[in-house]
């Protein structure tokens, strides 16, 4: 018996430092900060968030219980796994009795099992999988969420809460959680007009912008996706102005959505009106024949302009002012010596340079030869280079002027019946030495048959010429004109000043055999043109004047 004590008492002296190793290794591994001696925490999220609880207050102490009791529920293990998110940690600062303690927690929303604890002595713990998804399921959790984050919008660059938010997110289990939140400050930036651009950080599913000016003048309403400083304001704001922005977004909860809500936002801009100017042409391609529109804005003096073109086209063409823009008519002539290919057109304003690309191509209309044997009827004398010169002359002497009557499509009178049109050749008299190209409409008129203009415009020349006979010239504006020559005799409306339309007579056909100018007396013209340049009619009875945009 005395040797079984003995043994006995051997055994347990061997035991004792085992014993003593593990009891020492549990405590090392076991949270050690007890709930009544913790004062405070400092709870910092992987967001940068950062707030402060206190035991004193009811939902810190709530909080910091939470904590403790997670720390006491959790197990030890060797250390993080490799594949352990550090970077959406949770930093825990625990203050008891004046000492610091740094706690880091690192949760899991795809696996709660796979969620850890290192303690302030460095050592790890896997935290249990219920306290984890209590964790996820709570407002402390937010950061964990990209749905949590409540849209902002970015003004001119810079980042804007909104004035009030009601927003709501989903946690791991499908809790959804609401944050609201209250902001009556309305900041004022500064910005060119162009320069307003806007931007919200979740693209909602509606919206309403409304911009009002000092005078409460709606310059704006609609959506923010609608919206576009340059085309929304641009045509709007003409000096230093003081706009008030009011947004209202909505995103709804739809399938995927992990969030939804309302907000709203309010701010103020003082625009600086500083524009440069700008140009561009109302179309990127026409073709031999025709022609183009030049346009711009923010140009302070006509006069400031100079135009080149590379190739070169031979025309100059005159700007005039169009209200706050500037408008220039450019011919792309029918027998242009650099054919089709690009061109580049150089605006030159203060100094600067603005390069616009046109693309010529080959004309689509028939060039068929028309072939008249009118050598007993037509005075071939009369078609002279003088007398061409002449007739070109009169056209190229009226000055542009800066009001565009012709605002719809040309309506051509093709009288008793059409000989030729514009772009193709003509043999009046049978004898190919005496062919020409037609510059527009060529059109039977006999005495009764009323010569009507194309479009609306002012009468502005009423004369006799070698070559063209009777002619009368309706200005269109901008420097676009339309001619009618080979007349019988003039119209009522055939009045310099006059403004006609469509529908009134500026002349009427002749009679055969008695005819004035180059004509059989039975045959009139219609042509259209810039300067002293004849253009093509088909696209203007097809189009009208197009204009194009602002870039």
């Amino acid at each position: 018996m005395k040797k079984i004590l003995i043994r006995a008492i051997l055994v347990c002296v061997c035991l004792i430092p085992t014993l003593m190793a593990i009891i020492i290794y549990n405590n090392a591994h076991t949270p050690s900060i007890q709930s009544s001696e913790v004062s405070a925490l400092t709870w910092e999220g992987p967001g940068g968030s950062s707030r402060q609880f206190w035991v004193k207050e009811e939902d810190g102490k709530d909080f910091i219980s939470f904590l403790l009791n997670l720390n006491g529920n959790a197990t030890p293990i060797d250390g993080l796994p490799k594949d352990t998110d550090t970077d959406k940690g949770y930093k825990a600062t625990f203050v008891t009795a004046g000492v610091r303690s740094v706690y880091r927690y690192y949760f899991s929303t795809v696996s709660p099992s796979n969620s850890y604890m290192v303690d302030s002595e460095k050592n790890v713990y896997r935290i249990k999988a219920a306290d984890t998804i209590d964790f996820l399921d709570s407002e402390h959790s937010a950061d964990l969420y990209p749905a949590s984050a409540v849209p902002t919008l970015t003004v001119v660059g810079e980042t804007l809460n909104a004035s009030s938010v009601n927003w709501t997110y989903y946690t791991y289990s499908g809790t959804g959680r609401t944050l609201t939140q209250q902001n009556s400050e309305i900041p004022t930036y500064t910005a060119s007009y162009v320069g307003i651009t806007l931007s919200v950080s979740r693209i909602p599913d509606s919206s309403l912008l409304v911009i009002t000016d000092d005078s409460n003048q709606v310059l704006y309403k609609g959506s923010l996706a609608d919206y576009n400083a340059s085309t929304s304001l641009k045509k709007l704001i003409r000096k230093d102005t003081l706009l008030h922005f009011s947004l209202e977004a909505d995103w709804k909860e739809q399938d995927g959505a992990k969030y939804s809500g309302k907000a709203s936002f309010g701010f103020d801009v003082q625009t600086v009106f500083d524009p440069a100017a700008n140009f561009w042409l109302g179309e990127t391609s026409v073709e031999l024949g025709e022609f183009v529109v030049l346009s711009g804005e923010f140009v302070e003096e006509v006069s400031d302009l100079s135009f080149a073109s590379s190739p070169a086209i031979g025309f100059s063409p005159t700007f005039v002012r169009d209200g706050e823009l500037v408008r220039a008519l450019i011919p792309i002539p029918r027998d242009l010596a650099a054919g089709t290919g690009q061109y580049t057109f150089t605006v030159t304003c203060q100094g600067k340079e603005y390069p616009l690309t046109l693309n010529v191509t080959a004309p689509t209309h028939s060039e068929a030869i028309k072939t008249y044997n009118y050598s007993q009827k037509v005075n071939t004398a009369l078609r002279t280079e003088a007398n061409l010169a002449e007739f070109r002359s009169l056209i190229a002497s009226l000055p542009a002027t800066s009001t565009l009557y012709a605002n719809d499509r040309f309506v051509l009178n093709t009288g008793e019946g059409t000989r030729a049109k514009y772009g193709q050749i003509i043999h009046n008299t049978g004898r190919e030495a005496d062919q020409f190209r037609s510059n527009g409409l060529a059109f039977v008129a006999y005495t009764d048959t009323k010569i009507t203009p194309a479009a609306g415009g002012t009468v502005v020349a009423v004369t006799t010429t070698s070559y063209g006979g009777n002619t009368v010239v309706v200005d269109h504006g901008w420097g676009l004109f339309s001619v009618y020559y080979c007349l019988g005799s003039f119209g009522e409306k055939a009045v310099v000043g006059t403004y006609v339309t469509s529908a009134d007579v500026i002349g009427y056909g002749g009679r055969e055999g008695k005819g004035v100018g180059y004509t059989d007396g039975i045959t009139c013209y219609c042509e259209t043109w810039i300067g002293g340049q004849p253009v093509s009619y088909y696209p203007l009875e097809t189009e009208g004047i197009v204009i194009g945009t602002p870039n």
